[in-house]
């Protein structure tokens, strides 16, 4: 059960962090396109450090 929503927290992170990303891109850039994901990818990677941060404590604190 912990598995799980461990993986869930992940998968929701993941898609916060995708739909972040493209909001900023779209804004920086004015479109949408591979670009607007190419602005967004350093924001991306940025959620991904901290989600797995917050699962690795969650994980160790249990």
């Amino acid at each position: 059960m912990r598995i799980f929503k461990k993986v869930l927290a992940i998968s929701l992170l993941v898609l916060l962090g995708l739909f972040v990303s493209t909001c900023l891109g779209i804004r920086m850039t004015g479109q949408l396109n591979w670009m607007t994901l190419a602005y967004g990818i350093p924001v991306f990677l940025l959620l991904g450090i901290i989600a797995y941060a917050i699962t690795w404590a969650i994980s160790v604190l249990s």
